[in-house]
């Protein structure tokens, strides 16, 4: 009798524990996840493939992407028009982005679709990412509306480098983001590992579009006294490693295989010539202010 009482009380307390998980916060956040990828899936991954590349970036990477798959070369080749008949390995920019297209179209078969599905489903991540992140650091609510802004603001959603457009920014935003949500939390939960892979989505962000990885950093600095406390050299130096060991190996590889493309197309035009907006090889403005006054207009 004893046994058959301790029975219904461990089979009424495993209940008991399953209704506090449907009742609990652990289990709203679930569901709200799967409302967010649904919701991001309408959003972004409807029609995507409805409407034909754009005759710029998205050519341009799709190009690349194709000749990948065609040719089983780890870089892409475009020509510039008026160049045609002379095409040139694609080292302008990292090659991350195309590589994920390469696998897109390889699977799915040469289509707007598949040239666009990397950065639609970055997009639906993103939004996923910044409702856990927010819902950690502040609460549901705010998880819920910060993935909510992120899903509907325009950058994202309708402009040619958005979420339904086949161009990096999306993913270079979500593994940027990434980085510094995990940063964020190795600070204050005093774990290396998150340094490891806030390190690690550094790298692939700085794979996807290079220079640009500055804005991250920046981002970043105000809790590298932080991190210096709580990690010291040794952690931060081994999280360096790993950051060098994703963003090194192609920027070595490119150098020494096209010296003088990489360092004409990649350093100069770029980075350089793009940062300090020099109008002869960039409709930007520079990357600081400060930076567009027409004296550095003369720089070799």
């Amino acid at each position: 009798v004893d046994e058959s009482v301790l029975a219904d009380q461990n089979r009424e307390q495993k209940t008991s524990r399953r209704w506090d998980w449907f009742l609990s916060g652990e289990f709203r956040s679930v569901i709200t996840v799967f409302v967010l990828v649904v919701v991001g899936s309408v959003l972004y991954l409807s029609n995507l493939g409805g409407s034909p590349l754009l005759g710029w970036d998205e050519a341009i990477y799709a190009s690349q992407a194709r000749t990948m798959v065609e040719t089983g070369s780890l870089h892409g080749f475009f020509s510039w028009p008026g160049n045609v008949k002379d095409p040139g390995a694609f080292v302008e920019k990292p090659p991350l982005f195309p590589w994920l297209q390469a696998v897109s179209m390889a699977i799915l078969g040469f289509s707007e679709f598949a040239v666009r599905l990397p950065s639609a489903l970055a997009a639906v991540v993103l939004g996923v990412v910044v409702f856990l992140w927010a819902r950690r650091r502040f609460d549901w609510r705010v998880g819920v509306t910060a993935a909510t802004t992120v899903f509907i603001a325009g950058p994202l959603l309708h402009h040619s480098h958005g979420g339904r457009f086949g161009v990096p920014d999306s993913l270079f935003v979500l593994f940027g983001s990434c980085a510094i949500f995990s940063l964020w939390s190795a600070v204050q939960r005093g774990r290396s590992s998150l340094l490891y892979v806030s390190a690690l989505f550094g790298g692939l962000a700085g794979l996807l579009k290079g220079p640009a990885l500055l804005v991250y950093i920046l981002v970043a600095l105000p809790l590298a006294g932080e991190v210096w406390d709580r990690f010291g050299w040794a952690m931060i130096g081994k999280a360096s490693g790993v950051f060098a060991g994703v963003l090194a190996p192609w920027h070595i590889y490119a150098l020494v295989s096209y010296p003088t493309r990489f360092v004409d197309k990649y350093v100069w035009e770029q980075t350089v010539y793009r940062a300090l907006g020099m109008r002869n090889f960039s409709s930007s403005p520079a990357l600081l202010p400060f930076m567009d006054y027409p004296y550095f207009q003369f720089l070799p």
